[in-house]
């Protein structure tokens, strides 16, 4: 949490270290602090074009050059970070960045209300980086724009939900999915309930995530997005002493009923990790 401390070393890592990739990993972290932890992306765009524009090598400049849009999209000006993410994919890059642009790419088209450009950008994804790190995220999204079924108001507000949490105005973002997951077209419902329940754990409002998962399970008991809002509700609830049974009773469903899900493995391992007895081993 000492975030000005933290400036001040990598300031005098970029003054003092005689290497251009520790000057570029520099001022990207310093970037980073500013976009992440200040939000204050003008800030951050001016320390990652400084670096994009001085040191042109090395893996902080690659990582300054991909977080550059992701400051414009703070900023709204989803244009300008289209752009940048364009020119990138003119370069020869490796499989992780080529990946990521593909994907940030897609969900701009996806906030843009392109939602065929941004369909054919995530199937794009999920067949040329089957086993990619955001092939989940695409998938989840694909799996949005068919459940809509054409519902293009809808998709709207979802897009328009999505567009207000990636740019941190949160109230925003939940005045949105309360209407989607009170619409008349209960379509999205399930996935508005679930990022309800998502975003309430980020913002550190338990109570509010445990209302939301509990409509989500109540309403849509199939859906695909109810074995996810489980996780979270098991994972408050082993972190809770006088609950943990209760959250490893969700960890045990969840191995039984839901194996396929990508987040399987982490939950056997806390379930394994708990109920080792140390004086058995």
């Amino acid at each position: 949490g000492r975030r000005d401390e933290a400036i001040g070393v990598y300031d005098t890592i970029s003054a003092t270290y005689p290497r251009p990739q520790d000057k570029a990993e520099a001022g990207y972290r310093i970037g980073m602090i500013y976009l992440d932890l200040r939000d204050n992306p003008g800030a951050a765009l001016t320390m990652l074009d400084s670096v994009t524009t001085r040191y042109a090598g090395g893996l902080g400049y690659l990582r300054a050059l991909l977080a550059r849009p992701d400051a414009y999209i703070r900023l709204g000006e989803l244009d300008r970070a289209r752009s940048i993410l364009q020119e990138i994919q003119t370069r020869n890059v490796n499989e992780d960045i080529a990946e990521e642009v593909i994907f940030k790419l897609a969900k701009i088209a996806f906030y843009d209300k392109h939602f065929d450009s941004a369909q054919a950008g995530f199937n794009r994804l999920m067949v040329d980086y089957p086993r990619g790190f955001y092939v989940n995220d695409a998938l989840q999204l694909m799996l949005v724009i068919e459940e809509a079924g054409g519902n293009r108001p809808l998709l709207h507000d979802y897009s328009m939900a999505l567009l207000f949490a990636e740019r941190r105005r949160f109230d925003s973002c939940r005045v949105r999915l309360e209407q989607i997951a009170q619409a008349e077209d209960s379509s999205l419902a399930d996935v508005a309930l679930f990022h309800l329940a998502d975003m309430s754990i980020e913002r550190q409002d338990s109570t509010a995530a445990l209302g939301y998962i509990d409509r989500l399970a109540a309403r849509f008991p199939e859906s695909y997005y109810v074995p996810f809002g489980l996780k979270i509700k098991g994972d408050m609830y082993v972190s809770d002493p006088g609950r943990r049974e209760e959250g490893k009773a969700i960890y045990r469903l969840l191995l039984e009923q839901h194996a396929n899900y990508p987040f399987i493995s982490e939950v056997r391992k806390k379930l394994r990790e708990l109920e080792w007895d140390p004086k058995t081993g």
